[in-house]
């Protein structure tokens, strides 16, 4: 049994955490980290060089980073409402005009345009930053997380915008009726109705993003008011929520999930929290 290769990973991992403020009646403190990380494949099995796996969309490549590997779409020709795709050595952005030279719209090709997006599998960025403040018992805690360099494949988005799911019963994007080629001179991001979805790097999308992962706000009652009790010691009210917001230019339901292709996968949940601890 051998393995089917060998990667290298580089990186480097900073933190700071640092007390502004520290008195008696005032606390502020902010805190860090991020993690940078790099891999290249350094060599394959039988001495390949390359090593393509179409339906995992990848293509192991001696020298590279694990990139992304499908066709790469080149927009729909305003003319007709065909969708294009960039021809193998050609790269570019989505357009709106056919060029026979670089680009082809026969879907029988598909199989064959298949090459590197330059786009990672793996985000080379990620990291968080927080703050905690307090004042006479009132505490505020904010935590912020974030990836950079991250792509993720759409796999919903294809079902979304899918042509024979429309006539089926499934839910479809509002897309379908606002980028949707209709008639000669429309510049659309969607082919028209009479052509159906492919799998190409119009799903792959950036899935970069920052989250507020978690905000809290506690008070303590005043240590005289306890006293007066001759029960408790100690009194907290809490509010906590999770996942209050998120920026990202993705589409999809959530960012943040452990797979470069979203499938049917539930986001995280937004949650709130109200509690009260009695110390006694």
């Amino acid at each position: 049994m051998e393995n089917i290769g060998e990667m290298n990973n580089r990186g480097v991992e900073l933190e700071l955490n640092y007390d502004i403020v520290r008195t008696r009646d005032f606390y502020l403190n902010v805190r860090a980290t991020y993690a940078y990380n790099n891999n290249e494949i350094d060599k394959l099995f039988y001495g390949r060089t390359d090593w393509p796996v179409k339906d995992a969309l990848i293509n192991y490549q001696v020298g590279k980073g694990v990139n992304f590997y499908m066709p790469i779409y080149a927009g729909v020709d305003k003319e007709d409402g065909a969708p294009m795709w960039y021809k193998q050595g050609h790269k570019g952005k989505p357009g709106h005009t056919f060029n026979p030279e670089t680009m082809t719209k026969d879907e029988s090709q598909l199989n064959e345009l298949y090459q590197d997006t330059g786009k990672t599998q793996f985000a080379p960025h990620n990291g968080g930053f927080g703050v905690t403040a307090s004042w006479k018992g009132l505490t505020l805690v904010a935590d912020f997380t974030y990836v950079l360099g991250k792509y993720m494949v759409n796999n919903d988005y294809f079902f979304a915008t899918s042509r024979a799911n429309a006539l089926s019963g499934f839910n479809q994007s509002r897309d379908l009726l606002t980028d949707m080629w209709q008639k000669p001179g429309d510049l659309a991001s969607l082919p028209g109705f009479a052509y159906d979805s492919q799998f190409d790097t119009h799903l792959l999308e950036n899935a970069s993003f920052l989250r507020l992962k978690n905000l809290s706000l506690s008070y303590e009652l005043p240590k005289m008011w306890m006293e007066r009790t001759n029960f408790f010691s100690n009194i907290r009210l809490n509010f906590t929520t999770r996942n209050l917001f998120t920026v990202t230019k993705y589409k999809g339901a959530d960012p943040e999930v452990n797979s470069n292709i979203a499938r049917n996968g539930f986001p995280a949940t937004r949650d709130y929290v109200l509690g009260v601890e009695f110390t006694f």
